[in-house]
């Protein structure tokens, strides 16, 4: 074999590794180095995709005015917005369990009757010193609980 029917393997892989040894332009390996290129390049544009939708819902979570935050079914908060983040006053609520936060027996008890209706459940909660309308909307599908704080 000749060189100029030979493919570089640093024209091949992508990732800028260089060997200095010649390979087949037929080969298996050129296929698979093509082939596993091809699907970096899915991957780095599912990540861009990914980026995007968190830099998107950041944006829409951020408008909002009132306090939001997502539970999953073991009542461990997932996503909570800064207005959330005020009313309970916690700088990083995610990961711990709403109880730890919100030390209220009515608000236990509208997240346990939100599972009964599929509209929700509400009431008046006293969070600190200050007293917020609360829905809690409960998503079977996705074992999550969204909760709305206003007022």
């Amino acid at each position: 074999m000749t060189a100029s029917n030979n493919v570089h393997l640093h024209e091949i892989n992508k990732f800028g590794s260089r060997a200095e040894r010649w390979w087949d332009p037929q080969g298996e390996f050129k296929t698979l180095a093509l082939s596993f290129n091809a699907m970096t390049q899915d991957l780095k544009g599912l990540f861009q995709e990914v980026r995007l939708r968190g830099e998107e819902q950041d944006l829409i979570l951020g408008s909002i005015k009132e306090g939001l935050c997502v539970m999953d079914g073991e009542g461990r908060i997932v996503l909570g917005n800064a207005v959330f983040r005020q009313i309970v006053q916690s700088v990083d609520p995610v990961g711990k369990h709403y109880w730890e936060i919100i030390r209220s027996s009515k608000f236990v008890q509208v997240v346990k009757r939100s599972v009964l209706s599929p509209s929700g459940a509400d009431e008046e909660i006293e969070v600190g010193d200050r007293t917020y309308s609360c829905k809690v909307f409960y998503l079977p599908a996705r074992e999550r609980y969204v909760v709305v704080f206003s007022g």
